[in-house]
């Protein structure tokens, strides 16, 4: 099977970037002052003889729709993904302007400076880094010394995933999948940059002289609220290097032939919460303050601005990659829980013998998935009901693998 890989960075022009807002905290003062690291897409593209399917991460904090339109006009088969970095310029979706307020000029020129890479990437033949795999190895790495459940001390394993590719014997990292926030630096940072994944993928490039495509896991509550000492450059690159150091000590669960390539989606159209989330506001208001250690007054209005521009019902595309029928990438336009993860480990992979990787942030941006009955952050940014989901995604990935 033949593995294409291309990079292209998307860090915004120099002359625009002062007048452009970071997305990720809506309680962040000021415009951006300059650039730290580069940002970039990558692209992945697998072929067969019977398909193509491409991945295209993006150094943003999710996908607008837009671009994933764009990159079906180019080719069928593309999945849009984003690695949620919170210090990167803002995407311009529809739930993201409601927080914000709307873009500015220089802001939707930048929504056109992205879309335009990403066609002009998609429509490139001779650039890429092309590599014949007939194997790859799947390796599982322990990263809880630096991610965890960021809303209880005592949260349980968080793992990471590399699937290399085996080239004329040589182990070649390919994805990185991490199902961790990107918020080392907090709101009081106004410098463009990947944050965590950013650089963990960089070290991996440089090492392996390669291009690595990073995809975000199952990372809505897991963070590095509870590992990370400061919120500053130098505390990034000592937890950056935590995780490469366990990347390092990983071992390989699993090689297979990469001798099989099935990609398919499924749009739905399901109810939003939109009843629910104001009636969980109503409740939070009346109990004066109390659940301020929740969910802090400056995001209960940013939710309310949410709200009010939500649908009563929206369509949610979910994707499933199959690599070699072992390997099954799961992909959402969600930001969903690491139990979620799990619970696809237990409901398909353990049943079916399938290695399980959810990925989040695809596709477009549509907030949290929480399958938790609790008032919460990420229950209050859930927009639609878990079920409504998890049922469709459980039947979709059954039909596909044949059970």
């Amino acid at each position: 099977m033949i593995i294409s890989l291309l990079k292209r960075k998307i860090t915004p022009p120099t002359d625009t970037i002062r007048e452009l807002r970071l997305d990720g905290y809506t309680n962040r003062i000021g415009t951006a002052l300059g650039v730290h690291d580069d940002i970039y897409l990558r692209l992945l593209r697998i072929n067969d003889s019977n398909n193509s399917v491409i991945i295209g991460s993006l150094e943003l904090l999710g996908v607008n729709k837009v671009w994933q339109d764009s990159a079906k006009s180019v080719s069928r088969n593309v999945i849009l993904t984003a690695t949620h970095t919170h210090s990167a310029p803002l995407i311009c979706n529809e739930l993201i302007i409601s927080w914000y307020g709307p873009c500015n000029e220089n802001e939707m020129k930048y929504l056109k400076y992205v879309n335009d890479t990403l066609v002009n990437a998609l429509n490139m033949t001779n650039n890429y880094q092309t590599l014949k795999i007939n194997e790859i190895l799947l390796q599982e790495v322990d990263i809880s010394n630096v991610c965890r459940n960021r809303n209880t001390l005592n949260g349980g394993k968080v793992l990471a995933h590399i699937i290399k590719g085996i080239d004329m014997n040589n182990e070649i990292p390919l994805l990185l999948h991490l199902p961790c926030h990107s918020t080392v630096l907090g709101a009081s940072n106004l410098y463009i940059t990947g944050d965590l994944a950013g650089y963990v993928t960089a070290r991996l490039e440089e090492t392996a002289n390669s291009i690595v495509v990073p995809l975000i896991g199952a990372a809505g509550d897991v963070s590095t609220r509870f590992t990370r000492q400061r919120q500053d450059f130098d505390e990034l690159k000592r937890l950056g290097d935590e995780v490469i150091n366990s990347i390092n000590k990983a071992k390989s669960i699993t090689k297979i032939a990469l001798n099989s390539l099935k990609y398919h989606e499924l749009d739905i159209n399901v109810p939003t919460r939109k009843k629910d989330i104001e009636e969980m506001i109503s409740t939070m208001e009346k109990s004066q303050g109390s659940t301020e250690n929740i969910i802090r007054p400056f995001e209960i209005n940013a939710i309310k601005k949410m709200i009010n521009v939500l649908p009563s019902k929206i369509t949610v595309k979910l994707g499933a990659l199959i690599l070699g029928n072992n390997i099954v990438l799961i992909f959402m336009p969600f930001e969903p829980l690491y139990d979620i993860q799990e619970l696809l480990i237990e409901d398909i992979g353990n049943k079916y013998g399938k290695y399980i990787l959810l990925i989040g942030y695809s596709y477009d941006y549509l907030g949290y998935l929480s399958n938790k009955n609790l008032i919460s952050y990420e229950s209050l940014l859930t927009i639609v009901h878990f079920n409504d989901v998890y049922s469709h995604l459980v039947e979709f990935i059954k039909n596909i693998i044949g059970k």
